[in-house]
């Protein structure tokens, strides 16, 4: 405002100035005229240049009044500018505001169905497979059998080994990677533990456990327990790869063709009662385990846990 201010002001003076140049050529021009009669000379010339001074300075004064003008105009025009760029700054922050609104409201809905299907699904399960130390595994009187499943070992050991698994869990693919493999050589093959290989499929979050479990029921009607448990080694070796056409190319590299018996999904129901007796016996997510000692006590297990704690369950269930 006051640079403006001081611009009018500084244009006055130079009108002021105008004006009073105007007076003063007035005032030659006057004297000159004395003289020019005096020395009888021709005017008609000089009354030329006295127009042509006074249409120019007409000109200087209505130029600066249009400059005059203009400035009071790009002044209030920068002022409107202004008020619209606050305008929109207030929108912008009106759109985040909701944008972060709908954020959080998404994120807690989010959280909640996680926490439902947590609840209600199962879920994978997961324990720090390095840890040194065994943990004690306290008995828990739960009811189980061994069905009708599969049975890898000795089927008179002392102790059995339930497992109840999902073949697209990636923590059962983590037990059988890092756990099973001394499990197997040192409580299997040495007659003191059998094995017993149930399903617990998630369907919720994983849709391949289904087929591959009713894949491998049909792989153990062509060729038995023994053909079972290969053919579940494939599985977890290929946990990346599994699909509907694997499964039937993985069969026939064994030997077996299961097209029928797998597009029928005959095993489904098997598959299921597994699924059932797991929840029954308190699975909540895979992989999930019982093992049973000769005297019938029973321990549990949760999650891809080191060896050296089934180590310790194994044992106690020796006595």
């Amino acid at each position: 405002m006051d640079e403006k201010k001081k611009s009018e002001d500084s244009l006055d003076e130079y009108l002021d100035e105008e004006e009073l140049e105007e007076s003063e050529d007035d005032s030659e021009k006057y004297d000159y005229e004395k003289k020019s009669d005096k020395n009888n000379l021709d005017i008609d010339d000089s009354d030329f240049e006295e127009d042509k001074i006074k249409k120019n300075k007409k000109e200087h004064r209505e130029h600066a009044h249009s400059f005059k003008h203009e400035s009071y105009k790009d002044h209030s025009s920068k002022s409107s500018n202004d008020y619209d760029d606050s305008e929109t700054i207030k929108i912008d922050k009106a759109e985040l505001k909701r944008y972060v609104t709908f954020i959080v409201i998404a994120a807690v809905v989010l959280l909640a169905f996680a926490f439902i299907r947590g609840n209600l699904g199962g879920s994978d399960n997961v324990v720090n497979p390095t840890a040194a130390q065994p943990q004690p595994v306290p008995t828990a009187q739960v009811k189980v059998s061994i069905d009708d499943d599969a049975i890898l070992g000795d089927k008179n050991a002392p102790v059995t080994l339930i497992e109840f698994s999902d073949y697209q869990c990636p923590f059962c693919g983590r037990h059988y990677t890092q756990t099973w493999p001394s499990i197997k050589s040192q409580y299997v093959d040495t007659g003191k533990v059998r094995v017993v290989f149930r399903d617990f499929p998630l369907e919720s979050i994983h849709p391949q456990a289904m087929p591959a479990a009713i894949a491998t029921e049909c792989v153990r009607e062509k060729g038995g327990d023994k053909a079972y448990f290969e053919y579940h080694d494939v599985l977890f070796e290929n946990q990346q790869s599994l699909s509907t056409e694997n499964y039937k190319l993985w069969a026939k590299d064994l030997g077996y063709n299961i097209d029928t018996c797998l597009d029928s999904g005959k095993y489904r129901s098997e598959v299921q009662k597994d699924l059932q007796d797991a929840t029954a016996a308190g699975g909540q997510g895979t992989p999930f385990f019982v093992i049973i000692g000769e005297d019938g006590s029973t321990r549990l297990i949760s999650g891809a846990q080191p060896f050296t704690n089934f180590q310790s369950a194994i044992d106690a269930a020796l006595g």
